[in-house]
C-alpha cells in the first residue's frame, strides 16, 4: 500500500489510491477502510460542523431575507443572494488554502446548503407559496397534506377512505406539522420545501462520508442541484441525492470497516426511500439485482450476504407497510385504471435517448468521464462496477419503456431515468477525476501540496457555477422586470423564463388576490374563488358535515379538506381512483335533465353520492361544465333540490340540501 493509502485509511477517509500493475488482482486493500463505531459519519469531525452549520445557518438566511425585503423581481432582490454568498464563500476559499482541514469542508458544505436556503427564501419572499402551484403535481401534494392534517393515515388528494398511490411521506409530515402548528397546510410548503432541499445536501454529504474524503464528499453533493432544478420536488431530490451513497453501503458487499451498512440501517433508509420517492429505486433495481447477485458467487460470504439482505428487504418492507401494504391490498382486490405514465413530458422528445451527456455543458464533461471511468476501474475500484450497473439499469429501463410509449403510450415515467443517469455519471466523472489526479501529478511532476492547491481552486470554481446555475433556477423570472416596469430604460431588459417561483409569485390566494410582489404583467393564472366556494358549500352543508364535492378545479381540496368525487385532472389522478370509470358515470348523469331523475341519479352514483357541484358556466353553449366534455344542464339542478349560488369567473355552486329531519 503506498503512503497516500496508508495516510487515507488511517483517517478514514477512504479515498481511491494507486492503480494496480497490469495483469494484477485488485487490490483490496485500495477500499475504503479505517472505519471502526468512533470514526463512523456522524462521529467525524467535519460532519458535525456541517450539521452545525446548516442548523445555524438556515435561520440566519431566513433572517436575512426577513431584513433586506426586497422584492425578488427587482434586480436588488434577485441578486441578493449571489450578494451576500460570494463574499462568504471567498473567505472559506482562502481560509481553505492556508489551512486545509475537513473541517473547513464541513463548514464550507453546511455553508453551501445555507446558502440555498437563503436563495430560496428570497425567491418565494412576498408570497405564502412554496415552489410551483396549486395545480398539477405540486396541487396534489398540497391536497394530499391538507388531508393529512385531519387523519393519521396517509389519504389520497381528493377522494376519500382512498389507499394513495403516490409515495406519502413528505405531504404526510407537511399535513402533520400543519395539524400541531394549527396553519394549513399550504402555508407551509414555503418552509417545507427550502428544509428538505437543503437538508438533502446535507444527508448526502452524511452517507458518502462513508467512504470518501471531505472534500470529495462535498463536490459529489453539491453537483446535484444541477442535475435536477425543480425545487417543488425536494422529495425527488433527497432521494436522488441519497440513493447512490445508500445502494453502495448496502449491496456492493462492503464490510462495516470498508463503510458498508449494517442491514437494520440500510432497511429504514430503503424504507424512507419508498416512503418518499420510489421510481428511482425502481430505474435501479435491475442493477441492485445483478449487484447482489454477482457478490452472492462469493461462497465464503454467501450466507453472511444473504441474512443481510433478507435483514434490509423486511426492515425496509416494515418501515415502509404502512404505505405499501393498503397499496398492493387495493390493487390486487380493485385494481384501477393506471393513467398518471399517459402525460407525455416534453423531456421525452428533447433527450428521446435519455443520454445527459449528450447535451453541451459543464456537467456534460464530468459524466463522459465518468462513463469511461466505471468502464475503465470496473475491475480494479470499489465503485465503478456498482455505478455502472446502476446506470446500465436506468438505461436499460429508459429503452424498454421508449418502446412500450411506441406501442400504448404509456411511458412508465422513463423521462426521470436521466436524473437517475446524470447524477450516477457525474458521481463517477468525480471519482474518476480522484482516482487518476495523484497519477497526472506525478506524471506534470507537481508536488503534492500544488496539486491540492490547484484541485481545491477547481473545486471553487465548479462549486460556484453550479451555485450560479441553481440561482438561476430557482429565483422568479424574468429577473429585474419589476424595475422595467418602474420605467427603467430599454437598456435593463428583464432575464429569464417564467419558472416554478414566479408561478409562486403569482398564484392567486383561496381569496383571489395574489402574492404583494406578482407583477401585473404575469398575472395570467384564473383565479379561483376557493374561500367563496367553501363558504357556499358549508352554509347549506353544515360547518361539520363532509360533502363529497365534484369541483373543475384542483385548487378547492388544495385550500380545503374536502371529499372529492374525482380529481379534474385524468393524468394527475390516483390510479385507484378509477378515473374512466368515474367519468363514464358523469357522462351518464351529465345526460339526465329531468330534475327529479338527476337529484335521485347524482346522490347514487356506482361511486357514491355527489352533494356539491362546482362548476364552470360556460357562456358559449350554456351547460355548466367540470370538464370540457362533460357539461350539465341548468336545468337538471332544482331549486327545491339544490342551492344554487353564481360566484365569480363564471363559477357555480350547487350545493344538496339536506334532507329534513336528517
Amino acid at each position: 500500500m503506498s503512503k497516500q493509502v496508508a495516510e487515507r485509511a488511517a483517517d478514514g477517509s477512504g479515498a481511491v489510491g494507486d492503480q494496480p500493475a497490469a495483469g494484477r488482482a485488485p487490490d483490496r486493500s485500495r477500499w475504503p477502510t479505517g472505519r471502526s463505531l468512533r470514526s463512523a459519519a456522524w462521529w467525524h469531525a467535519d460532519c458535525l460542523a456541517a450539521v452545525v452549520t446548516w442548523i445555524v445557518g438556515v435561520p440566519v438566511a431566513l433572517l436575512i431575507v426577513h431584513v433586506f425585503n426586497r422584492d425578488p423581481f427587482t434586480v436588488g432582490g434577485s441578486i441578493m443572494p449571489i450578494a451576500v454568498g460570494a463574499p462568504i464563500g471567498a473567505v472559506l476559499l482562502v481560509v481553505a488554502l492556508f489551512r486545509r482541514s475537513g473541517v473547513i469542508v464541513g463548514v464550507g458544505l453546511g455553508a453551501y446548503a445555507s446558502w440555498f436556503a437563503l436563495t430560496m427564501a428570497a425567491a418565494l419572499h412576498g408570497t405564502p407559496f412554496g415552489y410551483g402551484e396549486m395545480t398539477g403535481d405540486q396541487g396534489r401534494l398540497v391536497a394530499m397534506a391538507t388531508k393529512d392534517a385531519t387523519s393519521w393515515l396517509p389519504n389520497d388528494a381528493v377522494v376519500p377512505h382512498l389507499a394513495t398511490e403516490y409515495p406519502p411521506l413528505f405531504p404526510w409530515l407537511v399535513g402533520r406539522a400543519s395539524d400541531v402548528v394549527n396553519l394549513p397546510a399550504w402555508r407551509l410548503f414555503h418552509d417545507a420545501q427550502i428544509v428538505l432541499w437543503t437538508g438533502s445536501l446535507l444527508l448526502g454529504y452524511l452517507l458518502w462520508r462513508r467512504f470518501v474524503s471531505p472534500a470529495v464528499a462535498f463536490v459529489l453533493v453539491a453537483l446535484a442541484p444541477v442535475v435536477i432544478t425543480d425545487a417543488s420536488k425536494g422529495y425527488e431530490f433527497v432521494t436522488l441525492v441519497v440513493i447512490l451513497p445508500w445502494i453502495l453501503a448496502t449491496f456492493a458487499g462492503l464490510t462495516r470497516e470498508r463503510g458498508g451498512m449494517h442491514w437494520l440501517s440500510a432497511g429504514i433508509i430503503g424504507g424512507l426511500i419508498v416512503l418518499t420517492y420510489s421510481a428511482y429505486l425502481v430505474f435501479a433495481g435491475l442493477g441492485i439485482v445483478v449487484l447482489v447477485a454477482l457478490g452472492l458467487r462469493e461462497a465464503a460470504t454467501r450466507r453472511v450476504r444473504l441474512l443481510h439482505l433478507l435483514g434490509v428487504v423486511v426492515t425496509a418492507f416494515v418501515v415502509a407497510s404502512w404505505y405499501v401494504v393498503p397499496f398492493v391490498v387495493t390493487t390486487l382486490t380493485k385494481g384501477g385504471n393506471r393513467i398518471s405514465d399517459l402525460f407525455l413530458a416534453p423531456e421525452i422528445v428533447l433527450s428521446p435517448l435519455g443520454m445527459p451527456f449528450l447535451q453541451a455543458s459543464v456537467l456534460s464533461i464530468l459524466e463522459i468521464l465518468g462513463l469511461f471511468g466505471v468502464v475503465w476501474y470496473r475491475r480494479t475500484t470499489w465503485w465503478a462496477l456498482p455505478l455502472l450497473l446502476i446506470a446500465a439499469s436506468a438505461f436499460a429501463y429508459h429503452g424498454l419503456f421508449l418502446l412500450n410509449t411506441v406501442h400504448n403510450d404509456h411511458t412508465g415515467y422513463l423521462e426521470y431515468t436521466e436524473r437517475l443517469t446524470g447524477i450516477t455519471l457525474v458521481a463517477a466523472g468525480v471519482l474518476t477525476v480522484v482516482e487518476t489526479w495523484p497519477m497526472v501529478g506525478r506524471r506534470v511532476q507537481v508536488t503534492p501540496g500544488r496539486r491540492a492547491e490547484l484541485a481545491l481552486v477547481a473545486v471553487a470554481v465548479l462549486v460556484s457555477w453550479t451555485a450560479v446555475q441553481g440561482w438561476e433556477a430557482l429565483m422568479p423570472a424574468p429577473r429585474g422586470i419589476s424595475n422595467v416596469a418602474a420605467g427603467c430604460s430599454p437598456a435593463c431588459p428583464p432575464a429569464g423564463a417564467e419558472n416554478l417561483a414566479t408561478r409562486a409569485q403569482i398564484e392567486p390566494l383561496p381569496d383571489g388576490q395574489v402574492p404583494k410582489y406578482a407583477p401585473p404583467s404575469l398575472v395570467h393564472v384564473y383565479p379561483f374563488p376557493a374561500q367563496q366556494v367553501q363558504q357556499v358549500i358549508t352554509s347549506v352543508a353544515g360547518p361539520n358535515a363532509n360533502p363529497v364535492v365534484l369541483s373543475f378545479d384542483q385548487r378547492l381540496f388544495s385550500f380545503y379538506a374536502d371529499d372529492g368525487y374525482v380529481s379534474p385532472f385524468r393524468q394527475s389522478a390516483n390510479t385507484f381512483e378509477r378515473w374512466d370509470d368515474r367519468y363514464a358515470a358523469l357522462q351518464r348523469l351529465a345526460g339526465i335533465t329531468d330534475p327529479a331523475a338527476f337529484a335521485r341519479a347524482s346522490a347514487t352514483t356506482p361511486f357514491g353520492p355527489i352533494d356539491a357541484f362546482v362548476l364552470h358556466a360556460n357562456h358559449s353553449d350554456g351547460r355548466w361544465h367540470f370538464v370540457t366534455s362533460v357539461g350539465f344542464s341548468p336545468s337538471s339542478f332544482d331549486r327545491s333540490d339544490f342551492r344554487i349560488v353564481r360566484l365569480p369567473k363564471s363559477v357555480v355552486v350547487a350545493v344538496r340540501r339536506p334532507v329534513a329531519g336528517s
